[in-house]
């Protein structure tokens, strides 16, 4: 349940969305700190149905919330 209250208090904190191409992280501007940082892409949410994931992590200064939409290949 840890991991589910963490995933609601990130979606609902968050100050705004923005879509990257990058997988694993997103190197952010925040305008809040005035650095350069490099955002984890720590959290995935799957659908088991149509094989779409979506990977998202967020700034801990500013709170913007970078999301990467792919596919995850289930070939047997």
């Amino acid at each position: 349940m840890e991991l589910l209250e963490n995933l609601k208090d990130l979606i609902k904190n968050s100050s705004e969305y923005e879509e990257t191409r990058n997988y694993y992280f997103q190197n952010h501007n925040c305008d809040k700190n005035g650095n350069n940082i490099k955002v984890q892409l720590d959290y995935t949410l799957s659908c088991d149905i149509s094989d779409k994931i979506v990977r998202f992590g967020q700034c801990p200064y500013c709170l913007k919330t970078f999301y990467h939409y792919d596919y995850n290949s289930k070939t047997f």
